[in-house]
């Protein structure tokens, strides 16, 4: 069984069966089987959660994806595994994946809402443009965004969104993440972002700003209201850092909410940071990186901490 610190059954469980299922070589009939097999289930469930295809949906999770097709099942098994009455549809928007990629067919295989374009030539980040396409085609108020690598808590969606659907002050809310597979260097990242995002809004209770945009939203695990964000603009194309732009920006509209409760709680794949080491990870999460350096005036522009 892979390491999961703190993590509960359910995200055990999805990660060993992903596990099992990508060790086998896919041209062999038993990974086409067991593949098949596998969607049909998810498909099923997230069918059920959907509900009636004459109305719309309450809540959109949008999830970009390139080249995921080794993580997209996990991502979407804790999707069917959601414990909640509201009707949820999925969208993956499959962002210039490799031509030999199978994403974007496991998740139609899956039953959700594909997205799929290729725009090699595209400027702006393509994450940036894969979650804003995914925010103009969803049919639910309340947008919920995630990663593809991401495993969710089973009541994930439902704790994630009552807020914003029992309080109209409330423009955004998020919750934790945890990295699943990073060993050390991931646990000094996950404590040290766990204590900042407490601590900044401790502060803000005392009317004290901060300039760690982070600790407002992040795109592996927040929610937020269709019309807010499209009022605000939404996603910013022109950075990496998406996520902490439209965080910041829905506070014009209202209040962020960081949700401490392990029913918010997501896991993310580590596999990006695995070439860091434990000082180099210490160091770039005590200073400020790229994206947390801009934020927005009082005006609506963008400004950069110098």
């Amino acid at each position: 069984m892979l390491k999961t610190p703190d993590a509960d059954r359910s995200v055990a469980s999805i990660l060993q069966r992903n596990t099992n299922l990508f060790n086998l070589e896919p041209s062999l009939p038993e990974f086409q089987t067991k593949l098949n097999v596998w969607t049909e289930s998810i498909k099923g469930r997230l069918l059920n959660l959907r509900g009636e295809a004459n109305t719309k949906p309450i809540v959109s999770v949008v999830v970009p994806a390139m080249d995921e097709e080794k993580y997209i099942l996990q991502l979407l098994e804790s999707l069917a595994r959601q414990k909640t009455d509201l009707p949820v549809e999925v969208i993956v928007v499959a962002n210039n994946c490799s031509p030999d990629d199978k994403t974007a067919a496991i998740a139609r295989a899956s039953g959700v809402v594909v997205i799929e374009y290729s725009s090699p030539n595209l400027k702006t980040p393509q994450i940036s443009w894969a979650r804003q396409r995914g925010l103009e085609r969803a049919q639910g108020k309340i947008i919920v965004s995630t990663d593809a690598d991401v495993i969710a808590s089973p009541k994930w969606l439902e704790t994630l969104t009552k807020p914003l659907l029992l309080d109209a002050g409330v423009s955004m809310t998020t919750g934790d993440v945890q990295h699943y597979g990073g060993g050390l260097v991931m646990k000094v990242h996950d404590t040290f972002t766990r204590f900042t995002r407490r601590s900044i809004r401790a502060m803000g209770k005392y009317g004290v700003k901060s300039r760690y945009s982070n600790a407002i939203g992040v795109g592996q695990n927040m929610a937020f209201r269709k019309s807010d964000a499209l009022e605000v603009g939404g996603y910013n194309m022109k950075t990496f850092r998406e996520d902490t732009f439209l965080g910041l920006a829905l506070t014009k509209v209202g209040r962020p909410m960081l949700i401490t409760s392990p029913d918010a709680k997501t896991w993310a794949s580590a596999r990006r940071f695995k070439n860091e080491s434990y000082l180099n990870a210490l160091k770039n999460r005590l200073q400020i990186r790229g994206g947390d350096r801009f934020y927005y005036d009082k005006n609506g522009n963008f400004k950069n901490y110098r």
